[in-house]
């Protein structure tokens, strides 16, 4: 969806007031960066004399279930040349402060978030600006901060992708800032069970995560010493942790039903247009019930609909609050996000076509002068056979189920020349059998044994 036209100007105002009523502020710059006509991430650089404080808005994470971030971050380097960029996450390890306060805020879908996130944000930098600058100004501190980001960056990826205290790969290190955002960004894991307030759930969790972060080991010594801590977030943000998600799930699949009720004709109608091309050049033809063979293709491809139709879904069930999902919805999926669904799309159905086209051949043909057996599941191949080639048919009136039970559904088999058999139950109905099956055998002088079998 393109970028709401309301997100720059709440961005630069948030930086704007950081930047005003901030002190050691020196001055600031926006940076933005897009991705074809829509935003893909804002950056607000704050001059803080030796620093700079980077406030940062990223349109759809990489490698996360979150979108519409907004992140803070500290640089070294005030023109931005290269030096890492560490999260707030990583200053609270190496100040080892007991702050454990939510440093990304997700999903912001208006101004009064934004402006909400920056409040929030902006009070937890400026609490700890004397701090960091103290960290930053001293080599041996400062070397331990990058110790400490490299050390988690390396725990997650191989090694090669940090090398020298000035060589960080920016490029590699997105999937680091991408993978932190869907840990720490509200995502659904450990640490939303902390912002819950789940702080038992949170610590078990925590417990037996195998690659822990440093920030995450932290956390969980905090929840061990700390029973009953309050939820880190405030009123005015504690609401986007409870989101939508059971409105949204239900926008998405409830119109599964009717769209599946419109994909069954159209599956129905592929299904006899290829066994009609099968048919050609033969007298008759057994093979699946096309009642089996829709099934999965309708199934699979309501649900892939079902994300295209999610905007009238919304209109019709929650009209009450469709500008406020809508505009949500608009933040969370980008033109990226709509393309790449729509080429999943048309992959479900060429392969969901390909699919019934293998399933509509497993059948057994019958000609002028003999059979083609096809039943291999999904078989490309099929052997031909004259009508002389079946020794005899015998009814078979029962047979055992994969329980080792008799049931009572009956089928005309065909014993060939060799020995193996061609049993018509699942093939065809037996009334269709004996009206259109067993006559064309006996024309071609197949005969019918007397005897029955089991």
């Amino acid at each position: 969806m393109p970028t709401p036209a309301w997100l720059l100007p709440a961005f630069e105002a948030g930086v704007h007031t950081f930047s005003d009523a901030c002190p050691a502020a020196r001055g600031c710059d926006i940076r933005v960066k897009h991705k074809g006509p829509d935003i893909a991430s804002i950056e607000g650089w704050v001059d803080c004399g030796g620093f700079a404080l980077l406030f940062e808005y990223t349109a759809h994470a990489m490698m996360s279930e979150v979108n519409s971030v907004l992140e803070c971050k500290v640089s070294a380097d005030r023109d931005n040349t290269g030096a890492p960029r560490y999260s707030l996450m990583d200053v609270f390890n190496a100040l080892e402060l007991k702050d454990f306060r939510c440093v990304m805020i997700p999903s912001i879908t208006g101004e009064a978030a934004m402006a909400a996130a920056f409040q929030w944000l902006g009070e937890i930098a400026a609490e700890h600006l004397p701090a960091i600058a103290a960290l930053l100004a001293d080599e041996e501190r400062h070397y331990r901060l990058y110790a400490c980001f490299t050390a988690d960056v390396q725990l997650l990826f191989p090694r090669h992708m940090v090398t020298g205290y000035d060589a960080v790969e920016r490029k590699n290190l997105e999937l680091y800032y991408g993978l932190l955002r869907g840990r720490f960004g509200f995502a659904r894991g450990t640490y939303m069970r902390f912002l819950a307030g789940k702080n038992a759930s949170a610590r078990k969790k925590l417990a037996r995560t195998k690659k822990a972060l440093l920030y995450e080991r932290r956390l969980l010594a905090y929840l061990e010493a700390n029973a009953d801590v309050p939820a880190p977030l405030p009123p005015t943000l504690s609401g986007q942790a409870k989101s939508d998600d059971a409105r949204y799930l239900l926008a998405l699949f409830a119109p599964w039903l009717p769209l599946a009720l419109l994909c069954l004709p159209f599956w129905l109608g592929v299904f006899y247009l290829l066994r009609a091309v099968a048919l050609r050049g033969q007298l008759l033809l057994i093979g699946p019930d096309p009642g089996v063979a829709v099934i999965l293709p309708t199934f699979l491809t309501a649900i892939a609909l079902c994300f295209f139709t999610r905007r009238i879904a919304i209109r019709l069930l929650f009209r009450k609050r469709a500008a406020e999902m809508l505009e949500s919805d608009s933040m969370m999926f980008s033109r990226g996000a709509q393309r790449f669904m729509k080429g999943f799309l048309y992959l479900v159905y060429i392969g969901c076509a390909l699919g019934l086209l293998l399933y509509v051949n497993s059948n057994v043909a019958f000609g002028e002068a003999g059979f083609t057996d096809n039943r291999g599941v999904f078989s490309v191949q099929s052997e031909y056979r004259p009508y002389d080639y079946i020794d005899h048919i015998y009814y078979k009136p029962e047979r055992v189920n994969g329980y080792g039970d008799t049931i009572p559904k009956d089928s005309y088999v065909l014993v060939l020349r060799d020995g193996s058999e061609i049993d018509l139950f699942g093939l065809c109905e037996m009334r269709f059998a004996v009206e259109e099956v067993l006559p064309l055998l006996e024309g071609a002088g197949v005969e019918e044994a007397v005897e029955n079998a089991s």
